[in-house]
């Protein structure tokens, strides 16, 4: 494929991915990012999405179907069905915990079937960083002094761990 006989934006392709829908999404350099489903093109890039920058030197898709694009100027974020901020309820060694509300705004509560005693709760900023680190019995998160945006959350029951995201509005 090139410009001429497909709808690829550039000849010069930086990055490849293929989604579980078998869509294969192409990144350009300063094209943009183009999308082909085995029948249609569709090409995105400043103008037409939110895209920072038409050079997409990476492209990963992760469980969800999100698109993770990385730019010269900067990440974005795509999914078709909109980028999910809820967490799903997640199972450890028989387990379920649920982490409630998600979005969360000033608190958080952790509950737990089968009476599951929760030892630690860590929640971790999009760098690593530990922002909130509470032990022993406990199932609230006083979460009202983060900045809005995306944490993972780290739940230590028994003799293992559970890691979601969180979303802080």
């Amino acid at each position: 494929y090139n410009t001429s006989n497909s709808g690829l934006p550039s000849n010069w392709v930086l990055s490849i991915a293929i989604d579980k829908n078998v869509t294969k999404w192409f990144g350009t350099n300063n094209g943009g990012l183009a999308a082909f489903d085995s029948t249609n093109w569709t090409t995105y890039n400043t103008s037409n999405s939110g895209l920072p920058n038409n050079t997409v030197k990476s492209i990963a898709i992760d469980e969800s179907g999100t698109k993770w694009i990385g730019t010269s100027s900067g990440l974005a974020l795509f999914n078709e069905n909109g980028i999910p901020v809820s967490v799903n309820e997640s199972k450890l060694t028989g387990n379920n915990v649920k982490i409630f509300p998600n979005p969360a705004r000033n608190k958080l509560f952790i509950s737990t079937k089968d009476g599951a005693i929760i030892k630690e709760i860590s929640i971790y900023n999009q760098i690593g960083q530990r922002v909130i680190r509470k032990k022993g019995k406990t199932n609230t998160v006083d979460v009202s002094m983060l900045r809005q945006g995306m944490y993972i959350i780290e739940i230590e029951i028994g003799n293992g761990k559970v890691r979601n995201k969180l979303m802080i509005e």
